[in-house]
């Protein structure tokens, strides 16, 4: 086999849209599920804060501000919490075509990997935005994969980062368009009386779980896109 034709077997944008949307639809209550516990849980702090605001004028005002300020820290964790879990169940989704609500759950030591990781990519694609956008958006596409190294490969997070440079390496032209024709699909579900994200935040993250799988050689994906 030619490296032509190799590099065409390794990623496939229609193998990876199609993988997406044909699991969400074998699996349409419980990817809604998913989507909506990890996508409104994290919204029960701010109505903690809103709560807390609505009490009167408090006290002290000091320690008002302190407790907005802890609920809004443990949102943002929450939410990466909840993410971790949303790259398990894109993974699951792909592998086992069923999923099961115990696969939002992740263990300590993984969930800080995961933390320290998103951290680090932010900073990278930050700093690649200021420098004139482009550098950004290669980068974020370049180390977009570093969750799902660390759910599948129980990487560190810069092994991570790493990991996720390696295998999208001459892949990246159709990782963009994959990622942007996802997005171009929320917002149609957005559109839809916004009921159309749910599916199609589950499309996007099994499209991505596909071609991760293909990026690191998994049989059945390259059995799928090359035939």
């Amino acid at each position: 086999m030619t490296a032509l034709a190799t590099a065409t077997w390794r990623l496939s944008i229609t193998d990876a849209l199609k993988t997406g949307f044909d699991r969400t639809a074998a699996n349409l209550m419980a990817s809604a599920g998913f989507v909506l516990v990890a996508g409104f849980s994290p919204l029960l702090l701010p109505a903690l804060v809103v709560w807390f605001s609505g009490l009167g004028p408090p006290v002290n005002i000091a320690g008002h501000q302190f407790w907005r300020l802890v609920c809004y820290i443990l949102m943002d964790l929450l939410i990466a919490y909840t993410q971790l879990g949303l790259l398990r169940y894109s993974l699951t989704l792909h592998d086992r075509s069923r999923v099961d609500f115990r696969d939002l759950a992740s263990d300590l030591a993984q969930f800080l990997y995961f933390l320290l990781a998103h951290i680090l990519y932010s900073a990278i694609v930050t700093v690649g935005l200021i420098l004139f956008i482009v550098p950004g958006i290669v980068w974020a596409v370049q180390f977009q994969f570093f969750g799902l190294c660390i759910v599948d490969q129980g990487l560190g997070p810069i092994d991570a980062l790493r990991r996720s440079s390696e295998i999208t390496r001459g892949s990246r032209w159709q990782l963009f368009g994959l990622n942007l024709l996802t997005i171009v699909i929320g917002l149609f579900g957005f559109l839809c009386l916004v009921v159309g994200l749910i599916p199609a935040v589950s499309i996007r993250l099994v499209s991505l779980a596909r071609a991760y799988r293909s990026l690191t050689g998994d049989k059945n994906c390259i059995n799928t896109a090359s035939e």
